[in-house]
């Protein structure tokens, strides 16, 4: 299935490219928290943005759009982690969501800390804007 009519497809996707404009790779993005509960909501946490063309005058480019997307499952068929450490966050380097709206794959690579991939049911998104960290 094609990725963008997955995204679309799966609930609260829309919420998701409407926010950002697109979906976004969540490159740089920082993994705010993983949640794996047998019999129970399992979830992957991120704080995201959109990094604009704009530079400030420190010379770095502007972000905006900041939110923590959280991908939910209600249920897991596989998961694999690798770097997996409780006190370094990870920061990803690109994701990519597959599969069909039934049975869905989300696999990220990471630049530090923990990455890999949880497959499973009923995967939803919920998105919930914040500001951008201070400087």
């Amino acid at each position: 299935m094609n990725t963008d009519r997955l995204i679309l497809d799966l609930a609260g996707g829309k919420s998701v490219v409407d926010w950002f404009g697109s979906f976004p790779s969540f490159h740089d993005g920082e993994i705010i928290g993983i949640s794996l509960v047998q019999g129970q909501t399992s979830s992957l946490s991120i704080h995201s943005w959109n990094t604009t063309d704009i530079v400030d005058a420190n010379g770095y480019f502007v972000t905006d759009k900041h939110a923590v997307v959280t991908m939910e499952f209600t249920r897991i068929h596989q998961i694999e982690l690798s770097d997996f450490d409780f006190y370094h966050k990870g920061v990803v380097s690109s994701l990519k969501v597959s599969g069909t709206p039934e049975l869905t794959e989300v696999a990220w690579s990471s630049s530090v800390g923990v990455e890999g991939l949880i497959k499973g049911t009923g995967l939803c998104f919920k998105l919930s804007p914040c500001p951008a960290p201070a400087s």
